[in-house]
């Protein structure tokens, strides 16, 4: 089979994409518009009319399905909104629509009892009471008031505690939770409190006479520097 290519008017506009002719052939091969065969070492092309026309039968009929598709669609969507108005229609008397205004006031009445009820537990003795506890239980303490808190827990049960114990309990005295841990560790550093671990655990305690003692020290070591002040003093007088 051969075909003697004979001159004809151009397919279509050019593009601005298709750069040659080959181009534009490989596009109508590409949309099944034009034939292609390769025989020996060359490729063959041809096309005739019929083609093109049953084309444009298979991509209407493939139109007309997906009418069909929508149209389907378009009655189920109008059957599902015809359900959901069932009940809803308005009746001659216009009673539905005085519920509805009926419901809107209802709606209004409800939100500006909740807005005065809160108005009121604000203003309740009660609650009043409540949060100034919470307050005071949440105000900012020194870090030397935090210590005296802690310090204060231990020598006022006089027991020994997991740190686990010791955090729980000086929370409960007002000490900022994320710090007692903290808190609790510079008393340890400071001799003001035991350590002693025991299997996987941490034990701490601390008594009054260790304060006390702890206390006494302090002014023993206190007069020392004050005798070696005065010595320094009167050999400088000297």
């Amino acid at each position: 089979m051969s075909f003697v290519p004979t001159p004809r008017a151009p397919l279509a506009p050019p593009l601005s994409r298709i750069s040659s002719i080959a181009d534009v052939n490989q596009s109508l091969v590409d949309d099944g518009l034009v034939d292609k065969e390769k025989i020996g070492g060359s490729n063959y092309f041809w096309s005739f009319p019929a083609k093109k026309d049953r084309l444009n039968e298979l991509v209407h009929k493939e139109t007309l399905k997906k009418a069909d598709s929508l149209r389907s669609s378009i009655r189920e969507a109008e059957e599902r909104l015809a359900d959901a108005k069932r009940g809803r229609e308005e009746d001659k008397s216009g009673e539905r629509a005085k519920k509805m205004a009926r419901r809107v006031e209802l709606t209004k009445g409800l939100a500006e009892a909740r807005d005065e009820l809160e108005a009121l537990r604000q203003n309740d003795p009660k609650e009043i009471t409540n949060l100034e506890k919470e307050l005071r239980l949440t105000k900012r303490m020194s870090l030397e008031e935090k210590r005296q808190a802690v310090l204060g827990v231990y020598h006022r049960t006089k027991e020994v505690y997991t740190e686990k114990e010791i955090v729980a309990l000086a929370a409960k005295a007002g000490v900022n939770q994320n710090t007692i841990a903290d808190v609790n560790q510079s008393l340890v550093d400071d001799g003001l409190v035991d350590k002693e671990k025991i299997g996987g655990s941490d034990y701490f305690w601390s008594f009054p006479a260790k304060k006390d003692r702890l206390n006494e020290l302090t002014h023993e070591e206190t007069l020392k520097e004050v005798e070696s002040l005065r010595s320094s003093i009167r050999e400088a007088e000297a």
